[in-house]
């Protein structure tokens, strides 16, 4: 199985230097600027790179001065190596940056190497320096075997980013049936995609598509996905036991966090806990919206909470719809954005308003 095993970075945003093994499934955690964004970030450089867009991705990034660890007068390049274990070897990709006049960045060094198992010394193919885009495409048109394979890997290290769900996002619109090859970054193709899994092969992906979901979800029954005259389809799903379909809404994190549109709630379980409640203020206050509150595993929403209320965890269940009710739908309709644009997608299923 081709894949990427180890990634060294260097001078790249917030990054000044990583060394990372990389196995089939990894999970960064870290606190908030620690980094794990700018790492998946590099990987979108790569994406804009092998589509030939480099230059554009370093104009509409800020410029060389928004990429370099502290600007180009602290760093004056970027360095990255990719090894991929293939099925005979070790591909490896490696590239400097060097800032260069109107604070862009151009090629230093672009290499390719090929490590066969079982022996030590590489096969390198040195792509030149000084050029502005990358050089891996001509390299394989050329017909050289690791450009060709690198080619085929890099395109293939792909960058999903899946959190916008609002009414404007690719995953609530309709795609064309045929736009099934592979997904698409922001999920825009999804249901074509199901679709397609639905049909082939039995069905066998999909189903184990359906069942997955189920074990998180289990009142889920299946996708609803059928196409019109144009051959355009729209993702939407239907519960167990009903005929009613639904458009997809992803929460971004707990229920809890709907609590914190109006910390005032909690006087319910305790008028008389001023300063805890105040302190649920002031978390909400550090936050542009109730649904972003989460930096870890102990700092969610119901884990904030439950430090100032302890008698919150014994009932959750119960306590939290009863202190949603006590805010109103409105009230967190209007802090709650994501939650908000949701409602009204259903309401303008039906044509009827949702009131508290």
């Amino acid at each position: 199985m081709n894949r990427l095993q180890r990634l060294t970075l260097n001078g790249f945003k917030s990054i000044k230097a990583i060394d990372i093994e990389l196995h089939p499934l990894n999970i960064l955690i870290g606190a908030n600027g620690a980094g794990k964004s700018n790492l998946i970030s590099f990987f979108k450089m790569l994406n804009e790179m092998m589509a030939g867009r480099f230059q554009q991705f370093i104009a509409v990034s800020g410029r060389s001065q928004s990429l370099l660890y502290f600007g180009p007068k602290t760093t004056p390049q970027i360095e990255a190596k990719l090894e991929f274990e293939v099925e005979n070897g070790v591909d490896s990709y490696h590239l400097r940056l060097f800032h260069a006049a109107g604070d862009t960045l151009i090629f230093a060094e672009e290499t390719l190497s090929f490590v066969q198992t079982g022996r030590t010394s590489p096969r390198t193919d040195e792509l030149g320096a000084g050029h502005q885009e990358t050089r891996i495409k001509e390299a394989a048109k050329e017909g050289k075997q690791t450009a060709r394979m690198l080619e085929y890997l890099l395109n293939r290290c792909r960058v999903y980013h899946f959190h916008d769900t609002s009414s404007t996002a690719g995953v609530r619109q309709s795609c064309y049936v045929g736009d099934s090859r592979w997904l698409m970054p922001d999920a825009g193709n999804l249901a074509a995609l199901l679709l397609r899994f639905r049909e082939e092969n039995g069905g066998a992906a999909y189903q184990r598509i359906i069942g997955t979901i189920r074990l998180i979800a289990p009142f889920f029954d299946d996708f609803v996905l059928e196409p019109d005259v144009s051959n355009r389809v729209i993702l939407n799903w239907r519960e167990k036991e009903s005929d009613r379909v639904f458009g997809p809404h992803i929460q971004l994190h707990e229920y809890e966090a709907y609590l914190f549109s109006d910390p005032r709630c909690f006087e319910y379980l305790d008028a008389g806990r001023t300063k805890e409640i105040e302190a649920l203020q002031a978390i909400a206050s550090q936050y542009q919206t109730p649904e972003l509150i989460n930096d870890g595993q102990q700092t969610a929403p119901s884990k904030r909470i439950m430090a100032q209320f302890p008698d919150y965890g014994k009932a959750k269940s119960i306590f939290g719809p009863l202190l949603a009710e006590q805010i109103g739908l409105q009230v967190i309709r209007s802090k709650c954005s994501h939650f908000h644009k949701w409602l009204l997608r259903l309401e303008s299923l039906n044509g009827e308003g949702i009131s508290s």
